[in-house]
């Protein structure tokens, strides 16, 4: 489990809900497909998940229907991650190889 520290208060995150915010920090105006694509994580299931963080106050939704995207939360709040192996190896490879192709083929 990781956690997630909002200006004191404590949110226990797993370990998908951690690669997700992690990605969306990174890459801020980031869509779901692109999230599933990289994590290699079904698009159900990152959705449900952006629902998660949503209700948490953690990220920001985007826009409407095709041209939703997501933001860390920026509203002055400091995040501190607190990381037991953040990423798994898995995780990174699968980031690594979406990057690789990416500029393999100039999308």
């Amino acid at each position: 489990m990781i956690k997630l520290q909002k200006s004191g208060l404590e949110t226990q995150l797993s370990s998908k809900e951690k690669s997700i915010y992690t990605i969306i920090q990174s890459r801020p105006n980031i869509q779901s497909g692109e999230i599933s694509e990289k994590l290699a994580i079904p698009a159900p299931t990152v959705k449900r998940i952006l629902s998660e963080l949503l209700k948490k106050g953690l990220i920001e939704k985007q826009g409407k229907g095709r041209n939703v995207s997501y933001t860390v939360n920026n509203s002055g709040d400091t995040y501190e991650i607190i990381a037991e192996g953040a990423l798994n190896e898995e995780t990174v490879n699968n980031v690594k190889q979406w990057e690789e192709l990416k500029n393999l083929y100039g999308n």
